[in-house]
């Protein structure tokens, strides 16, 4: 197990987002040019500066939290 840290989430191409998907729900994968099927329990945590095309799939995951954090140019006294 470990964690993974995705930043710019909402750039990312939608191909990559695809196999993301398919990675997230099922734990499963495989290297490139490899048939074999490999297990992963891992947490992700991404971050993005927006997320208005969130996909549909993200907030279906068991356990996925939505934070928002405001900039903090919109909160100078807290600096």
């Amino acid at each position: 197990g470990g964690t993974l840290f995705l930043e710019n989430f909402d750039e990312m191409p939608k191909a990559v987002l695809q196999k993301l998907e398919v990675f997230l729900t099922s734990g499963q994968y495989s290297r490139k040019g490899n048939t074999e099927t490999l297990i992963a329990d891992v947490r992700i945590v991404v971050a993005a500066k927006k997320l208005s095309d969130e996909p549909a799939w993200l907030s279906n995951l068991s356990g996925a939290v939505r934070i928002l954090v405001p900039a903090l140019r919109d909160h100078r006294q807290n600096i």
